[in-house]
């Protein structure tokens, strides 16, 4: 009977909502979504950066920083279609 409980809480903890890789999942989710909104955030500092390093105007100074975050936007609609196939062909 003990053994049982044993067994039954250790596959527990490794499968479910609670598990060990729901936790793993979740912290790898939250690293990608800060990496990929950094951009987004630091843009000022960028901006600043490129026009004083480079020593161009604001125009051309914008073009990297909106190629970033426009790639940015377009990798999310991108993943949302790749996920809804997948979670439509996982239903059936």
């Amino acid at each position: 009977m003990r053994m049982a409980r044993r067994i039954a809480s250790n596959t527990a903890s490794v499968f479910g909502l609670d598990s060990r890789n729901s936790w793993i999942t979740a912290a790898f989710c939250s690293v990608v979504l800060f990496l990929s909104l950094s951009t987004v955030r630091v843009s000022g500092v960028l901006f600043y950066g490129i026009v004083e390093t480079f020593g161009v105007t604001r125009q051309r100074a914008s073009w990297p920083l909106t190629l970033s975050n426009s790639l940015v936007q377009l990798a999310d609609l991108m993943l949302f279609f790749v996920k809804f196939k997948l979670l439509s062909l996982q239903s059936v």
